[in-house]
């Protein structure tokens, strides 16, 4: 039987040297950095991040432009507004942008590492398993496939109930169109996915 697995080209993405001692080395420079800027940084709770003003690219350009006026006309102000406050404000959130850029380009370099890894694992992964069906499972280990088969056959049955879960929501829709009521909201409807379970993984915390 034809595999219909195909192993991608394996790049060694992992290199040697980085071991528990080096990442534990790792942790210490992120939690020394976290703590270094936790002085100036002012965590919202979710009610304080609803009552925020958006800021667009637009809005951005000109707080910046009215800034570098202030900067040299500060007279031009009401007092009650603060401007050497509200100048230094501006002044911290610019020095931040720039850090902020430089941790998103950091993680993005960490997020497309772990997507590399994880889909050579994943092909070596569909790739082993089927070669063990097809070799049949050495004794002792029948369990271990059973277990590796399950992972699919919940999947195929996930499949099958959105399927039908939507062909009922298309019949109900096609049924109130036709006598011209009001769509009902089904009990049944497909459950949206539920996030991957990463046994024995840990994050990593940067707060102390």
């Amino acid at each position: 039987m034809k595999s219909k697995f195909k192993i991608l080209a394996r790049s060694n993405r992992a290199p040697l040297g980085v071991n528990a001692e080096k990442w534990q080395s790792i942790d210490g420079r992120f939690r020394a950095l976290a703590a270094e800027i936790a002085p100036v940084l002012q965590p919202l709770t979710e009610a304080e991040r609803r009552q925020l003003l958006r800021v667009g690219s637009i809005n951005e350009s000109f707080i910046r432009d009215f800034f570098a006026v202030l900067r040299d006309h500060p007279e031009t102000v009401p007092p009650m507004l603060r401007p050497a406050e509200a100048l230094r404000d501006w002044e911290l959130r610019e020095e931040l942008a720039a850090r902020h850029w430089a941790l998103l380009e950091l993680a993005q370099q960490v997020k497309d590492t772990m997507a590399g890894l994880e889909s050579d694992a994943y092909a070596t992964a569909l790739a082993g398993y089927q070669a063990m069906v097809r070799g049949g499972s050495p004794a002792g280990l029948e369990p271990v496939v059973t277990k590796l088969r399950s992972h699919f056959a919940n999947r195929a049955t996930r499949a099958s109930r959105t399927r039908a879960a939507k062909r009922k929501q298309e019949r109900e829709a096609a049924a109130n169109a036709a006598t011209g009521s009001a769509p009902m909201a089904s009990s049944n409807a497909a459950e949206p996915p539920s996030p991957p379970i990463r046994d024995g993984t840990s994050h990593l915390s940067l707060v102390a």
